[in-house]
């Protein structure tokens, strides 16, 4: 039988949006669009409701996606941002399935994060969108469906065009993580613990 597939989102999924590192990006990111594409404040707000993938942004920009890594991940001070989470370590471990983080940030950082947070044993492998030709997350989920099939395949995440709509679409089980609880067309789970421990 083929082994069950998880695909996991990394920021905000493993650890939560509300943290630190997730504020320092974000602001970082915000204020290297300001500067760099001349956008207005309101102008960033359509740009983020418009276009959930800061890959396709950068593109649809003409702003070399380096820049906006090189702006936003350098000098990042992970060990005092995040903390080591034994718990969630052991529920991804004791599941019976292969588990990759896809990530539209640098592998670096996707490194970073799960080192700090006691994670690098619990998965298998990391794709970082950064370093591929994509966009978005799409072509990526379907070269994994394709090897596990969508029965076998989950996909998690916080933001559900970006992490789940795409997988929705291959007919992968999807769940989303929102500490608010927003019922939205996906389960909703407050934490990736919450998520990992509904699977059946």
């Amino acid at each position: 039988m083929t082994e069950r597939l998880i695909i996991l989102d990394l920021d905000g999924t493993c650890y939560p949006s509300n943290s630190a590192l997730t504020r320092i990006v974000d602001e970082r990111t915000a204020e290297f669009l300001l500067n760099r594409a001349g956008l207005t404040s309101a102008e960033l707000a359509s740009m983020e409701e418009r276009t959930p993938s800061i890959l396709k942004a950068l593109a649809l920009l003409g702003i070399p996606r380096v820049e906006w890594a090189t702006a936003v991940y350098e000098a990042v001070p992970y060990q005092q941002l995040l903390s080591p989470d034994p718990s969630l370590n052991r529920a991804l471990s004791r599941i019976a399935a292969h588990r990759i983080v896809v990530t539209m940030a640098p592998h670096r950082h996707a490194i970073a994060v799960l080192g700090a947070l006691g994670l690098t044993a619990a998965i298998d492998n990391t794709i970082s969108v950064y370093e591929t030709d994509h966009t978005d997350k799409h072509d990526i989920y379907q070269a994994l469906v394709k090897e596990y099939g969508a029965s076998r395949t989950t996909a998690v995440g916080d933001n559900a065009a970006l992490d789940l709509d795409p997988a929705a679409a291959l007919r992968c089980e999807c769940a989303h993580i929102d500490p608010r609880g927003r019922s939205g067309a996906y389960p909703v789970f407050r934490d990736l613990a919450q998520a990992l421990a509904a699977l059946p």
